[in-house]
């Protein structure tokens, strides 16, 4: 999203840098969600339900199936399924369990409401 003076400056016909324009293309936040094929949907669905209902939709989230990609769930060190990974830089926040608590999720990785 552009900020007020980011869209005066397109109105008065000054053109944005190719970093500016990849920065303002790049999701506030990554998440990765972990899953098993019992409780894809379910986690899915879940995890939507979280971020929507706290407006955040700028996002970018890779679901990783952790029958297919043991690897990828390894490097995280995740056990239990479903669970998520919010990174940020080279920190990561890991929610692991029951992602129908809404309050909880925004608790975990700092989501304001």
């Amino acid at each position: 999203m552009l900020s007020v003076m980011q869209v005066l400056r397109y109105w008065c016909g000054y053109p944005f840098s190719p970093e500016e324009i990849s920065e303002m293309n790049q999701p506030k936040f990554k998440l990765s969600l972990f899953v098993s094929p019992t409780n894809s949907q379910s986690a899915l669905l879940a995890l939507y339900r979280a971020l929507e209902h706290y407006d955040y939709r700028d996002y970018e989230l890779a679901i990783v199936d952790v029958t297919l990609n043991p690897e990828v769930a390894k490097m995280y060190d995740i056990k239990v399924t479903p669970s998520v990974v919010l990174h940020q830089g080279d920190q990561v926040k890991v929610l692991s369990g029951d992602l129908s608590d809404t309050e909880k999720v925004r608790k975990t990785f700092g989501f304001l409401g």
